[in-house]
């Protein structure tokens, strides 16, 4: 018997317990007479007789707060039953019929709670990004800074809940305020690395989407403290991209006028895997796969799709020319394949990739070296210069005349020569007396 009671009891005294929360700590909707007493509370109770008198007096033509009060509280009043979308035409009436009462926010408030209970999370953040920014002309600013915390706390709270990617995307063109852009781009960095990680497709695009999603939230917020959780998902999608550790490419120029310069780089790179794979079961030793640069971007680009698509290759040597690199390192990003290109010298390649590397001087690293040993080193002070007539030559002599220039030298002669040519005696006679006397020489101490 007195288990029995004890068991009754527990219900009675929970409910007891309720109900002297609600009366203790909800407001008396009588004595509501602003929207600072009820504004982003879930815990407001709208009795049967109350909701008559609410439609009582919207019949009797209420307008202006008291108009606004009672449609807010027949909202109350549907939401508590369960019938969202009814409670949502209430609150979005007020918003749009009521600006700047008080109510107005209230009801965007609970519109937001409203698309959260009808699975509508995109809309719902939609609804409280606008209560996050306070408004001067309501009536209580202490007020709206906490109604501006709970929808802060709720934008972060369905950010980080299950947000399709769609809807992360929809997000993105709305787009949010930009303090809460970090945490949106993240979240659909995860999405793309999860779905990259549970599809298990060889070649799959998905792999790809993920890594330019990471480049991407690295170039918008490279200051980011979501950067460490940026590292890990990059960690677990390198996991993902389908590589064959034991296969090397190769992508340089077999025909044309390059093909000399591309068969010393092809027998240069097979002998180092030849030393490399001495000793070594056939199982354990690297292959070496060669393609093709050829003539254009377009032969560069099949060729390296071949190599980092088809064979997988863990990593490519080439291309040889400038072009042809900026043309594949989209791919080669998208997939983290290195590339070790042996030729290209243009400057805007320095740190256009981390994953691009060279193994040759820049024009301006000769122009400087050859400038610099003539002017420090040999202490001259006046030179003329003789290049060839190509986009190369024309380049390397400016560079080398800004950097004479830049020492305190001249460059009292420049003359061009046609590529190819291999009688200079008549350009050598039309230099004479330039070279610089030997008392024009500068001292440095």
């Amino acid at each position: 018997m007195k288990n029995l009671l004890q068991r009754a009891a527990g219900p009675f005294v929970a409910g007891l317990v309720l109900l002297l929360y609600l009366n203790g700590c909800s407001p008396k909707i009588a004595e509501v007479k602003d929207a600072s007493t009820v504004e982003g509370r879930l815990d407001v109770s709208v009795s049967p007789e109350q909701r008559q008198e609410f439609s009582l007096e919207l019949q009797q033509g209420a307008n202006g707060l008291k108009a606004a009060r009672a449609l807010y509280f027949l909202g109350l009043a549907e939401f508590q039953d369960g019938h969202f979308a009814e409670a949502g035409k209430y609150f979005q009436k007020i918003a749009l019929g009521y600006p700047n009462s008080g109510w107005d926010r209230a009801s965007i408030f609970m519109m937001a709670v409203v698309l959260e209970r009808i699975n509508d999370p995109s809309r719902a953040l939609v609804q409280y990004q606008r209560l996050i920014e306070p408004l001067s002309n309501t009536p209580t600013a202490a007020v709206e800074g906490e109604l501006s915390q709970e929808s802060r706390k709720a934008t972060l709270r369905l950010i980080n809940g299950p947000l399709t990617e769609e809807e992360v995307d929809q997000l993105i063109q709305y787009p949010l305020l930009p303090e809460f852009l970090p945490n949106l781009y993240l979240k659909r960095v995860q999405l793309l690395v999860d779905k990259a990680s549970a599809s298990g497709i060889s070649g799959t695009a998905l792999v790809d989407d993920a890594f330019l999603a990471i480049d991407d939230f690295n170039h918008r917020f490279p200051d980011s403290p979501e950067k460490k959780e940026i590292d890990r998902l990059a960690r677990l999608a390198d996991q993902a991209v389908p590589v064959d550790k034991k296969a090397l490419g190769l992508i340089l120029p077999l025909g044309g006028g390059d093909a000399s310069a591309g068969e010393q780089l092809r027998q240069g790179a097979q002998l180092a895997i030849d030393e490399a794979n001495e000793g070594l079961a056939p199982a354990d030793q690297i292959k070496l796969i060669v393609e093709d640069e050829g003539q254009t971007t377009q032969d560069a680009m099949a060729s390296a799709r071949k190599l980092i698509l088809d064979s997988e290759v863990i990593g490519v040597i080439g291309p040889m020319s400038s072009d042809a690199c900026i043309a594949v390192l989209p791919l080669a990003n998208a997939r983290r394949t290195p590339l070790l290109s042996p030729y290209a010298m243009r400057p805007d390649l320095a740190s256009v990739s981390p994953y691009f590397f060279r193994n040759c001087l820049t024009l301006q690293n000769e122009a400087v070296a050859m400038a610099d040993h003539a002017l420090l080193a040999m202490k001259i002070t006046r030179v003329a210069e003789l290049y060839p007539d190509t986009p190369y030559g024309r380049a390397l002599a400016a560079a080398f005349q800004s950097r004479v220039t830049e020492l305190g030298g001249t460059v009292s002669t420049s003359i061009s020569y046609t590529s190819g040519s291999s009688d200079f005696k008549d350009i050598f006679v039309g230099l004479g007396g330039c070279e610089s006397d030997r008392n024009e020489r500068r001292r440095f101490g």
